[in-house]
């Protein structure tokens, strides 16, 4: 099961990559009818981690979000609501809430987080995220720290430092690409 996992993220990466429709990043913005695939990669000593993902606007204030990671011991699955607190044109706030799935025990549970996106000039965004599992002990609490570069219209360099939470060992250097739908 693991190898055909494999077959079909490396599959879809390259799909992402030649139709340049991926980012790395989460970012707070929440558009009605807008939606976004993501690809990211997670470094450190070696690749840590693949994560594909999903965004899209049920409303101006409402979206889904959904990320599948891959590692090399277990896989994961975060499904979330996407709630629009503030958005102009130099901030952007959102809340998450949602499950994570852990396909090796089969448990989910419950996840709450905030995402912002903060703009500092016409080119570059900081975009930073907390998300926290409710009844989890260990592994609980994930981190998205990361910076943004326009280098087309509509397509992003983005380059910053994940933990996503409830998963081990998938902490380190993200690198993406991002390009809006």
């Amino acid at each position: 099961m693991k190898k055909y996992s494999l077959v079909v993220v490396l599959m879809l990466v390259t799909l992402l990559i030649t139709t340049n429709l991926a980012y790395g990043m989460q970012t707070a913005r929440v558009s009605t009818g807008e939606g976004a695939l993501t690809y990211s990669v997670q470094l450190a000593d070696e690749t840590e981690a693949l994560s594909l993902a999903g965004d899209f606007g049920l409303s101006d204030t409402i979206g889904l979000n959904g990320i599948f990671t891959y590692t090399e011991n277990v896989n994961y699955l975060d499904l979330n609501a996407k709630l629009k607190f503030i958005e102009d044109y130099d901030l952007s706030l959102a809340g998450l809430v949602g499950v994570h799935r852990n396909f090796d025990d089969s448990s989910f549970e419950r996840q709450l987080g905030m995402v912002i996106t903060h703009r500092l000039s016409q080119f570059i965004n900081l975009n930073g995220a907390v998300i926290t599992q409710l009844g989890v002990e260990d592994n609980s609490v994930g981190i998205e720290l990361g910076i943004d570069y326009e280098v087309f219209s509509n397509t992003e360099l983005q380059a910053g430092y994940r933990r996503l939470a409830g998963q081990e060992g998938t902490d380190g250097i993200m690198l993406g690409l991002r390009s809006s739908l």
